[in-house]
């Protein structure tokens, strides 16, 4: 399997979360507080600016943990 990056792993996880729990991008993003263009850059990973608050925000909107967008991410200490 080839490497994937950060943000198509908290994307595809966003996604797989969201179509599970038949929410719309538009729900996602009035329940999230966040733009829905926004939203959709997410989605085909094109957005940039990623940050703790943004996936917190997501994981509040979908109902679940951060933990639960994040997973699949191996961090690892210097």
């Amino acid at each position: 399997m080839k490497n994937k990056t950060i943000i198509q792993i908290i994307s595809k996880n966003i996604h797989d979360i969201r179509i599970s729990k038949n929410i719309s991008l538009k729900e996602l993003a009035v329940k999230s507080e966040i733009d829905i263009e926004f939203i959709k850059q997410l989605g085909s990973c094109t957005c940039l600016e990623l940050g703790p608050i943004i996936y917190s925000k997501i994981a509040n909107g979908l109902g679940v943990n951060l933990k639960d967008i994040t997973k699949g991410i191996e961090f690892v200490e210097d």
